[in-house]
């Protein structure tokens, strides 16, 4: 099985800043990630991916620019409520939820979500995520 995760990395200047802040928090964790923000959560693809990949693009060809109001670091907890994944907030939510609305109706019943829903559409949390798997 391929799992495919469609993501946006930034530019190196605001990559930077996510470097300080790993730089402060970084030890707390077992994986330090390149930060990253999720728009489409892991994947197996029904059909070639380069038809997925199309449709992917012409959503973002349509997609305005906007910018990202960060908000505070948080944490993800797992069943047992210990904290299992590092992010950073986003405190103007809309764009980025409508962004990952229109990637989903692009490749509706073309793929298989990983997660089954549990992370999609009405439940998206859009964030920044930049560690997982908190030491103790």
């Amino acid at each position: 099985m391929n799992y495919y995760i469609a993501v946006i990395y930034f530019p190196e200047e605001v990559s930077q800043l996510f470097k300080n802040i790993k730089g402060e928090h970084g030890r707390y964790m077992k994986c330090v990630e390149i930060p990253h923000l999720t728009l489409v959560n892991p994947f197996e693809p029904k059909v070639d991916i380069t038809l997925i990949n199309q449709k992917l693009k012409q959503v973002a060809e349509r997609t305005k620019s906007f910018n990202l109001k960060l908000g505070g670091i948080k944490y993800f907890k797992d069943a047992n409520g210990e904290n299992n994944g590092a992010y950073i907030s986003i405190a103007n939510k809309q764009p980025v939820i409508d962004l990952h609305y229109a990637f989903y109706q692009s490749i509706d019943g073309l793929i298989t979500d990983q997660y089954q829903g549990r992370f999609n559409l009405d439940k998206f949390n859009p964030h920044l995520t930049f560690g997982d798997i908190l030491a103790g």
